[in-house]
């Protein structure tokens, strides 16, 4: 599928993605934030978690589940962010740059 300009009908069409790139960005770090801040909560508020003794409560298992769902929740959330970024960049934004004539349009032809 071809991109072409409304305005001088070529071909040399360039997706600039700013909306998508900062939101998924954005995403990620929040959830990764979150997912630890979640972790570390639950770990201390866990009623299993007062069987273990406290020397060993703060050992490396719970370090090790921060980092997990960090990295799970900041996979979720770069993901959605980049979904939200996606509609913000069509619906929104003038995101397609024509390289030949440097007009900037919300969506370009397609030509299959």
């Amino acid at each position: 599928m071809t991109l072409r300009c409304p305005q001088c009908n070529r071909e040399n069409i360039r997706s600039n993605d700013y909306a998508r790139r900062v939101t998924s960005s954005l995403g990620a770090f929040v959830g990764a934030a979150f997912g630890m801040s979640g972790a570390a909560t639950g770990a201390r508020g866990n009623p299993i978690s007062e069987l273990i003794p406290p020397s060993t409560r703060k050992s490396a298992g719970c370090v090790a589940g921060a980092l997990l769902s960090g990295m799970v929740c900041g996979k979720i959330g770069g993901v959605a962010g980049a979904k939200l970024g996606t509609m913000i960049d069509d619906n929104i934004l003038r995101n397609y740059e024509c390289l030949a004539c440097g007009y900037w349009c919300k969506s370009a032809r397609r030509i299959s």
